[in-house]
């Protein structure tokens, strides 16, 4: 029997999304919870958050025929995402829709529904629950441009891993030498640091990131480095 003294957590109508990027392997994905009532402003900040990118070039949602975006100067033929919510589409299981950002190199997103669902009121929304890999660069070139980066920068950061496997194991003593060693490649590691952890999705800096952003407090505009 359920004790009517303790408060129950009220649940409000939600979605489970995937956004996945386009050509781009191995594939970089983002799971998110987000309220009904969320607008396509919310998971258009979502997606800028969770990637790590700038927002500093225009974007739309494409949907249904409509186009859809943050009001911004030169895309005011747009729906503005701030006014229209997911709620507005009465989305249904495994529908899909396209997120295009950066109209010189055309990023795109596919936003696939994964569930429908309920979500604790008392929470902060959009929140990330999963995904794979870090976000790309997003003024290398596109997804082209990327592939490309990423094939040369990754074999210089599997041969910088090597090298100092083999320092630190082959070292009898912390010699001087030995300390200039470590030196040069900690200088090495500060330029080829994204490649050498593009592996690596961490969830955490991002919620927090998404929980500044449902507080509109505008530190979320600013990385969160978490360790």
């Amino acid at each position: 029997m359920t004790d009517k003294t303790i408060p129950q957590t009220q649940m409000v109508p939600g979605y489970q999304i995937r956004a996945r990027i386009l050509d781009v392997y191995p594939i970089i994905w983002r799971r998110f919870l987000l309220r009904a009532d969320n607008t396509f402003a919310d998971l258009h900040y979502a997606l800028q958050i969770a990637l790590d990118w700038s927002d500093d070039f225009l974007h739309h949602f494409k949907l249904r025929g409509k186009t859809i975006s943050v009001p911004r100067m030169f895309n005011e033929y747009t729906h503005s995402a701030t006014k229209l919510t997911l709620a507005d589409f009465n989305f249904k299981e495994g529908q899909r829709f396209l997120y295009e950002y950066n109209f010189y190199v055309f990023w795109q997103i596919e936003i696939r529904i994964e569930k429908l669902c309920s979500v604790p009121v008392n929470s902060f929304y959009p929140k990330c629950i999963d995904g794979k890999r870090a976000g790309p660069i997003e003024d290398c070139g596109g997804p082209s441009g990327f592939m490309q980066l990423r094939d040369h920068h990754l074999v210089y950061a599997n041969q910088w891993m090597l090298d100092l496997c083999h320092l630190l194991l082959e070292a009898d003593e912390m010699t001087e030498e030995l300390r200039e060693e470590i030196d040069a490649k900690r200088n090495e590691y500060h330029q080829l640091k994204y490649w050498i952890n593009i592996e690596r999705f961490k969830r955490r800096p991002i919620n927090q990131r998404l929980k500044l952003y449902a507080d509109g407090n505008d530190e979320w505009h600013h990385t969160v480095e978490v360790g």
